[in-house]
């Protein structure tokens, strides 16, 4: 029964940064939402321990920094912060610090950061290849923040149809000739473009273009027939 007791003190006191271990978070990392490529800084502060040896985690993982800088607030008081110049999609997540101790892990609480900016897609159109006018289907999916976000299509260059929620699944009732296809995506930020597929029509012939660009190169060149 002792021993159960000792190993949840010991428990809580990981977990809390209390019970009398003399270590106090006095400032924590607060959630922020941020646009894409705007700075983002969040703010730590420890009493309690002779030495600034407070480490950032993310999502579960150290973060290593070559220019973290250290603050004195007073005796056996520090601060840092974590600051990320431009923010991009990957630079979202949990983030918190954390402090050793006579061989205890302290934890500030934990802050998200959440990036906002254009759509990024998760599933663009791929190339099809399909015979003459065989019905088929295109797939486009793209996520914020901020949500919602909506899908416009556009083959052979004309737009087809209105927006739709994203993720979209566009019908094609069939073509008798390869066509170029791609998907846009708008949110309050602004809008993307995935990449361009093409739509392939199987046993379509271009031997005669070839003819057509030999026979036009031999001309260029003084000869009068092939």
């Amino acid at each position: 029964m002792k021993l159960l007791l000792w190993i949840v003190v010991v428990s809580l006191r990981t977990l809390t940064g209390s019970c009398g271990s003399g270590v106090l978070f006095t400032k924590h990392p607060s959630n922020q939402t941020v646009s894409q490529g705007n700075k983002v800084r969040l703010g730590c502060a420890v009493e309690g321990v002779t030495e600034p040896d407070i480490t950032w985690m993310k999502d579960g993982e150290k973060l290593y920094s070559t220019d973290q800088v250290f603050l004195t607030l007073g005796e056996q008081h520090w601060e840092t912060s974590h600051s990320v110049k431009s923010v991009q999609q990957q630079d979202a997540g949990q983030y918190w610090c954390e402090v050793e101790f006579h061989g205890l892990t302290f934890s500030s609480e934990r802050a998200w950061i959440t990036v906002e900016g254009v759509p990024h897609f998760i599933q663009e159109p791929q190339d099809v290849a399909t015979f003459p006018n065989a019905p088929f289907n295109l797939s486009c999916a793209a996520v914020g923040p901020p949500e919602p976000v909506d899908v416009l299509w556009w083959l052979g260059g004309v737009k087809e149809g209105g927006p739709q929620p994203s993720p979209s699944v566009f019908h094609v009732s069939g073509v008798n000739s390869s066509i170029k296809f791609y998907c846009e995506a708008k949110n309050a930020r602004g809008i993307s473009v995935s990449r361009t597929g093409t739509v392939h029509i199987k046993g379509e012939s271009t031997c005669w273009i070839r003819t057509s660009i030999n026979s036009y190169s031999f001309q260029d060149q003084g000869y009068a027939q092939l």
